[in-house]
């Protein structure tokens, strides 16, 4: 690599690796510079390399989003429960939550997941709450 690259080879190398979804410091070190600190220092410096990091960053989260939601549209359940999980939280959760309200004591919610990454149960929202109760 060479000691001294110019900001258009930076850019061109860093669309090309980046795009493909790898971490800024594997990129980094494709692009040609000494140290991660000189990636940043050009993120921060230097306007049409971060504008080109940006985009094809987001480019390679596009394929990704694409990718997820093809599985999940073609009945693939594990992309499914992600998709909506991430997606819409308040509608859809598959943990327990435990709420502490430091004035009136503890307050338990628990939801049982009605579904499983083995697909042999169904995809269904999480019941809404009933008012609770302080436990005090």
């Amino acid at each position: 690599m060479p000691a001294q690259i110019t900001q258009k080879e930076a850019i061109k190398r860093a669309k090309e690796i980046l795009s493909k979804g790898v971490t800024r410091e594997a990129a980094s070190a494709y692009i040609g510079f000494s140290s991660k600190g000189t990636f940043y220092k050009w993120l921060n410096e230097k306007p049409e390399f971060k504008k080109a990091v940006i985009a094809a960053e987001g480019e390679a989260r596009i394929s990704i989003e694409e990718a997820l939601h093809k599985g999940a549209i073609s009945g693939d359940r594990l992309s499914q429960m992600f998709w909506l999980q991430n997606r819409y939280p308040d509608d859809w959760v598959n943990v327990s939550k435990v709420e502490i309200d430091h004035k009136v004591g503890v307050q338990v919610l628990v939801v049982e997941a009605e579904f499983d990454v083995t697909g042999r149960s169904e995809l269904k929202p999480r019941p809404r709450p009933k008012e609770l109760k302080p436990v005090v």
